[in-house]
Protein backbone atom coordinates (compact mmCIF):
# COMPACT_ATOMS: atom_id res chain seq x y z
CA UNK A 1 0.00 0.00 0.00
CA UNK A 2 2.90 2.31 0.74
CA UNK A 3 3.97 1.69 -2.54
CA UNK A 4 1.06 2.70 -4.36
CA UNK A 5 1.31 5.87 -2.62
CA UNK A 6 4.59 6.54 -3.61
CA UNK A 7 4.08 5.62 -6.87
CA UNK A 8 0.96 7.77 -7.16
CA UNK A 9 3.27 10.88 -5.65
CA UNK A 10 5.53 10.19 -7.95
CA UNK A 11 3.22 10.35 -10.91
CA UNK A 12 1.35 13.60 -9.52
CA UNK A 13 4.53 15.53 -9.11
CA UNK A 14 7.03 13.91 -12.19
CA UNK A 15 4.57 13.04 -15.06
CA UNK A 16 4.22 15.79 -17.70
CA UNK A 17 1.32 13.95 -18.70
CA UNK A 18 -0.90 14.82 -15.74
CA UNK A 19 0.81 18.40 -15.51
CA UNK A 20 -0.08 19.13 -18.91
CA UNK A 21 -3.58 17.59 -18.69
CA UNK A 22 -4.18 19.88 -15.53
CA UNK A 23 -3.29 22.66 -17.56
CA UNK A 24 -4.94 22.08 -20.84
CA UNK A 25 -8.29 21.63 -18.30
CA UNK A 26 -7.61 25.03 -16.52
CA UNK A 27 -7.07 26.89 -19.97
CA UNK A 28 -10.43 25.22 -21.07
CA UNK A 29 -12.01 26.54 -17.92
CA UNK A 30 -10.89 30.03 -18.41
CA UNK A 31 -11.88 29.70 -21.86
CA UNK A 32 -15.32 28.56 -20.62
CA UNK A 33 -15.35 31.28 -18.06
CA UNK A 34 -13.81 34.11 -20.85
CA UNK A 35 -17.05 33.17 -23.54
CA UNK A 36 -20.16 32.44 -20.88
CA UNK A 37 -19.31 34.41 -18.07
CA UNK A 38 -19.88 33.56 -14.48
CA UNK A 39 -20.98 34.90 -11.24
CA UNK A 40 -18.28 36.04 -8.79
CA UNK A 41 -18.88 33.33 -6.63
CA UNK A 42 -17.98 30.83 -9.42
CA UNK A 43 -15.01 32.77 -10.25
CA UNK A 44 -13.59 33.31 -7.17
CA UNK A 45 -14.23 29.13 -6.63
CA UNK A 46 -12.07 28.32 -10.13
CA UNK A 47 -9.57 30.93 -8.85
CA UNK A 48 -9.01 28.94 -5.86
CA UNK A 49 -8.97 25.79 -7.80
CA UNK A 50 -5.98 26.94 -9.93
CA UNK A 51 -4.15 28.25 -6.96
CA UNK A 52 -4.77 25.26 -4.73
CA UNK A 53 -3.53 23.02 -7.70
CA UNK A 54 -0.30 25.36 -8.13
CA UNK A 55 0.06 24.99 -3.92
CA UNK A 56 0.11 20.60 -4.08
CA UNK A 57 2.60 20.53 -7.01
CA UNK A 58 5.90 22.47 -5.53
CA UNK A 59 7.81 20.40 -7.77
CA UNK A 60 6.88 21.56 -11.48
CA UNK A 61 9.24 22.32 -14.10
CA UNK A 62 9.50 26.48 -15.30
CA UNK A 63 7.47 26.32 -17.90
CA UNK A 64 4.46 24.44 -16.45
CA UNK A 65 5.18 27.27 -13.12
CA UNK A 66 5.11 30.05 -15.75
CA UNK A 67 1.68 29.01 -17.79
CA UNK A 68 -0.04 28.40 -13.97
CA UNK A 69 0.81 31.89 -13.12
CA UNK A 70 0.12 33.26 -16.81
CA UNK A 71 -3.73 31.38 -15.83
CA UNK A 72 -3.78 32.39 -12.86
CA UNK A 73 -3.83 36.42 -13.44
CA UNK A 74 -6.58 35.08 -16.43
CA UNK A 75 -8.47 33.89 -13.41
CA UNK A 76 -7.83 37.39 -11.21
CA UNK A 77 -8.55 39.16 -14.47
CA UNK A 78 -11.90 37.17 -15.18
CA UNK A 79 -12.38 37.88 -11.40
CA UNK A 80 -12.49 41.31 -11.20
CA UNK A 81 -14.67 41.36 -14.57
CA UNK A 82 -16.87 39.08 -12.86
CA UNK A 83 -17.30 41.07 -10.02
CA UNK A 84 -17.44 44.76 -12.18
CA UNK A 85 -20.22 42.85 -14.49
CA UNK A 86 -22.36 41.96 -11.16
CA UNK A 87 -21.82 45.44 -9.83
CA UNK A 88 -23.18 46.68 -13.49
CA UNK A 89 -26.12 44.46 -13.01
CA UNK A 90 -27.18 45.42 -9.80
CA UNK A 91 -26.83 49.25 -10.52
CA UNK A 92 -28.70 48.55 -13.58
CA UNK A 93 -31.31 46.92 -11.52
CA UNK A 94 -31.83 49.50 -9.06
CA UNK A 95 -31.46 52.36 -11.39
CA UNK A 96 -34.53 50.28 -13.49
CA UNK A 97 -36.40 50.13 -9.42
CA UNK A 98 -35.07 53.73 -8.74
CA UNK A 99 -36.85 54.64 -12.39
CA UNK A 100 -40.22 52.11 -11.34
CA UNK A 101 -40.31 54.20 -8.08
CA UNK A 102 -40.17 57.58 -9.67
CA UNK A 103 -43.18 56.51 -11.73
CA UNK A 104 -44.97 55.09 -8.84
CA UNK A 105 -44.38 58.01 -6.99
CA UNK A 106 -45.34 60.37 -10.08
CA UNK A 107 -48.24 58.51 -10.31
CA UNK A 108 -49.15 58.57 -6.39
CA UNK A 109 -48.43 62.20 -6.98
CA UNK A 110 -50.72 62.99 -10.10
CA UNK A 111 -53.48 60.86 -8.66
CA UNK A 112 -53.17 62.80 -5.01
CA UNK A 113 -53.32 66.47 -7.19
CA UNK A 114 -56.27 64.81 -8.87
CA UNK A 115 -58.04 63.90 -5.66
CA UNK A 116 -57.07 67.44 -3.79
CA UNK A 117 -58.79 68.75 -7.04
CA UNK A 118 -61.86 66.70 -6.69
CA UNK A 119 -61.87 66.95 -2.93
CA UNK A 120 -61.67 71.25 -3.40
CA UNK A 121 -64.60 70.78 -6.01
CA UNK A 122 -66.40 68.96 -3.47
CA UNK A 123 -65.46 71.27 -0.61
CA UNK A 124 -66.69 74.49 -3.21
CA UNK A 125 -69.74 72.96 -4.14
CA UNK A 126 -70.41 71.90 -0.40
CA UNK A 127 -69.90 75.56 0.75
CA UNK A 128 -72.52 76.48 -2.40
CA UNK A 129 -74.81 74.23 -0.81
CA UNK A 130 -74.26 75.14 2.36
CA UNK A 131 -74.60 78.76 1.08
CA UNK A 132 -77.65 78.72 -0.04
CA UNK A 133 -79.66 76.40 2.34
CA UNK A 134 -78.14 78.99 4.86
CA UNK A 135 -79.74 81.56 2.67
CA UNK A 136 -83.11 79.19 2.87
CA UNK A 137 -83.06 79.07 6.15
CA UNK A 138 -82.83 82.54 6.89
CA UNK A 139 -85.55 83.29 4.08
CA UNK A 140 -87.25 80.36 5.68
CA UNK A 141 -86.81 81.76 9.05
CA UNK A 142 -87.84 85.25 8.29
CA UNK A 143 -91.15 84.00 6.74
CA UNK A 144 -91.76 81.73 9.76
CA UNK A 145 -91.06 85.23 12.00
CA UNK A 146 -93.15 87.40 9.28
CA UNK A 147 -95.80 84.48 10.33
CA UNK A 148 -95.63 84.23 13.82
CA UNK A 149 -94.26 87.64 14.97
CA UNK A 150 -91.07 86.33 15.77
CA UNK A 151 -89.22 87.89 18.97
CA UNK A 152 -92.01 91.41 18.47
CA UNK A 153 -93.92 92.26 21.31
CA UNK A 154 -96.64 94.98 21.76
CA UNK A 155 -97.73 97.00 24.91
CA UNK A 156 -100.47 99.09 25.07
CA UNK A 157 -100.15 103.13 25.15
CA UNK A 158 -103.07 105.77 26.03
CA UNK A 159 -102.79 109.74 26.60
CA UNK A 160 -104.74 110.72 29.85
CA UNK A 161 -108.11 111.66 29.66
CA UNK A 162 -109.68 114.56 31.09
CA UNK A 163 -111.41 114.33 34.68
CA UNK A 164 -114.26 113.15 35.26
CA UNK A 165 -113.61 110.55 32.14
CA UNK A 166 -114.76 106.95 32.23
CA UNK A 167 -113.39 105.43 29.96
CA UNK A 168 -109.64 105.74 28.33
CA UNK A 169 -108.97 104.12 24.69
CA UNK A 170 -106.25 102.41 24.14
CA UNK A 171 -103.83 102.63 21.54
CA UNK A 172 -101.60 98.95 20.36
CA UNK A 173 -97.56 99.89 20.40
CA UNK A 174 -95.55 97.17 18.04
CA UNK A 175 -91.97 96.42 18.93
CA UNK A 176 -89.81 94.62 16.84
CA UNK A 177 -88.82 94.13 13.15
CA UNK A 178 -92.27 91.75 12.81
CA UNK A 179 -95.77 92.05 12.12
CA UNK A 180 -97.73 90.72 15.66
CA UNK A 181 -100.37 88.12 14.38
CA UNK A 182 -103.97 87.15 15.65
CA UNK A 183 -103.63 89.56 19.08
CA UNK A 184 -105.90 90.32 21.60
CA UNK A 185 -106.19 91.66 24.51
CA UNK A 186 -107.49 89.97 27.94
CA UNK A 187 -108.29 93.01 30.36
CA UNK A 188 -109.22 92.60 34.25
CA UNK A 189 -110.39 94.91 36.28
CA UNK A 190 -108.58 94.59 39.51
CA UNK A 191 -110.51 98.10 41.34
CA UNK A 192 -112.51 96.28 43.87
CA UNK A 193 -112.00 92.15 45.44
CA UNK A 194 -113.01 89.44 42.57
CA UNK A 195 -111.57 90.73 39.20
CA UNK A 196 -113.54 91.22 36.38
CA UNK A 197 -112.58 90.22 32.88
CA UNK A 198 -113.58 91.89 29.83
CA UNK A 199 -111.32 91.25 26.20
CA UNK A 200 -111.05 92.44 23.05
CA UNK A 201 -109.63 91.48 19.33
CA UNK A 202 -107.18 93.14 17.43
CA UNK A 203 -106.29 90.92 15.23
CA UNK A 204 -102.81 91.11 13.17
CA UNK A 205 -100.66 94.26 14.07
CA UNK A 206 -97.85 95.60 11.87
CA UNK A 207 -94.42 95.82 12.91
CA UNK A 208 -93.33 99.60 14.60
CA UNK A 209 -97.39 100.19 14.91
CA UNK A 210 -99.05 102.78 17.33
CA UNK A 211 -102.05 103.74 16.70
CA UNK A 212 -105.36 103.20 18.55
CA UNK A 213 -107.16 99.62 19.13
CA UNK A 214 -110.87 99.38 17.96
CA UNK A 215 -113.48 99.02 20.47
CA UNK A 216 -110.44 98.64 23.13
CA UNK A 217 -111.02 100.80 26.46
CA UNK A 218 -110.49 100.77 29.97
CA UNK A 219 -113.78 101.90 31.91
CA UNK A 220 -113.42 103.40 35.12
CA UNK A 221 -115.12 103.42 38.25
CA UNK A 222 -114.95 106.84 39.68
CA UNK A 223 -116.78 105.96 43.07
CA UNK A 224 -112.73 104.75 44.32
CA UNK A 225 -109.37 106.32 44.23
CA UNK A 226 -107.60 103.78 42.50
CA UNK A 227 -108.27 102.13 39.66
CA UNK A 228 -106.30 98.89 38.69
CA UNK A 229 -106.07 97.35 35.43
CA UNK A 230 -103.98 93.78 34.14
CA UNK A 231 -103.82 93.83 30.52
CA UNK A 232 -102.75 90.67 28.90
CA UNK A 233 -101.41 91.35 25.30
CA UNK A 234 -101.73 87.71 23.81
CA UNK A 235 -100.40 87.11 20.25
CA UNK A 236 -99.20 84.32 17.87
CA UNK A 237 -95.88 84.43 19.37
CA UNK A 238 -96.62 84.56 22.80
CA UNK A 239 -97.95 87.00 25.36
CA UNK A 240 -96.93 89.70 27.16
CA UNK A 241 -98.52 91.21 30.47
CA UNK A 242 -98.90 95.02 31.69
CA UNK A 243 -100.18 96.39 35.13
CA UNK A 244 -101.95 100.33 34.80
CA UNK A 245 -102.56 102.30 37.42
CA UNK A 246 -104.79 105.12 37.98
CA UNK A 247 -104.56 107.16 41.46
CA UNK A 248 -107.13 109.86 41.56
CA UNK A 249 -105.84 112.18 44.61
CA UNK A 250 -106.51 115.55 45.98
CA UNK A 251 -107.98 116.63 41.92
CA UNK A 252 -104.91 114.88 40.33
CA UNK A 253 -105.13 112.07 38.52
CA UNK A 254 -101.80 109.81 38.36
CA UNK A 255 -101.76 106.85 35.77
CA UNK A 256 -98.90 104.45 35.71
CA UNK A 257 -98.16 102.20 32.82
CA UNK A 258 -95.69 99.27 33.86
CA UNK A 259 -95.05 95.25 32.94
CA UNK A 260 -93.23 92.43 35.08
CA UNK A 261 -89.60 92.00 34.26
CA UNK A 262 -87.79 88.63 35.12
CA UNK A 263 -85.59 89.58 37.78
CA UNK A 264 -89.31 90.70 39.35
CA UNK A 265 -88.63 94.22 39.97
CA UNK A 266 -90.71 95.57 37.33
CA UNK A 267 -90.77 98.23 34.65
CA UNK A 268 -92.50 101.38 33.95
CA UNK A 269 -93.29 101.89 30.46
CA UNK A 270 -94.98 105.07 30.97
CA UNK A 271 -96.13 107.97 33.42
CA UNK A 272 -98.66 110.08 33.20
CA UNK A 273 -100.07 112.91 35.44
CA UNK A 274 -103.23 115.47 34.64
Amino acid sequence: MELFWKNAENCWNRSKFVAWSLVVFAIGLAFWTAFWPKSPGVSIGLLATVAGVMSVRPKMAAIEKFTWVILLIVFVILEVLAINRSDQENKNIRESQNKRFEEIAKDLQTSLELNQKHFDATIERINIVSGKTEEANKTAKNAFNNITGGDSWGWMNFNAPPIGSKVIDLAIVSEGKYPLRDVRLLIFDRSNFGAKMSQCTIGDVPAHYNALATRCTLVLNPSIAVNKFTIDIQAANGSVEENVTINLKNGTREIEVGRGTPDGKGEVLKRLTN
